[in-house]
């Protein structure tokens, strides 16, 4: 989660999630529009790779062919935009 308060809003807090949290279930439900989006982070730099990498190979073992669709995807966009 990451936190947000900005001057007009205060002393109220906007809670959210973190980018790179919220591309790795986009990917794993391997929706068109969500490779869309999780492609436009990247490409734009929005979303670092290697975190993303990192965070899906957190996933449990129970999701284990969520983790490799994930890193599969990965791998492809790391190559399309020469990271």
């Amino acid at each position: 989660m990451v936190g947000h308060t900005p001057k007009s809003a205060a002393p109220a807090k906007a809670c959210c999630l973190d980018r790179h949290d919220l591309v790795n279930p986009k990917l794993a439900v391997r929706r068109e529009k969500d490779h869309e989006f999780s492609e436009a982070l990247i490409e734009h730099r929005l979303a670092d790779i290697a975190q993303l990498c990192a965070r899906a190979e957190m996933l449990p073992d129970t999701y284990g062919i969520e983790q490799a669709s994930i890193l599969k995807w990965l791998d492809w966009a790391q190559t399309r935009f020469g990271i």
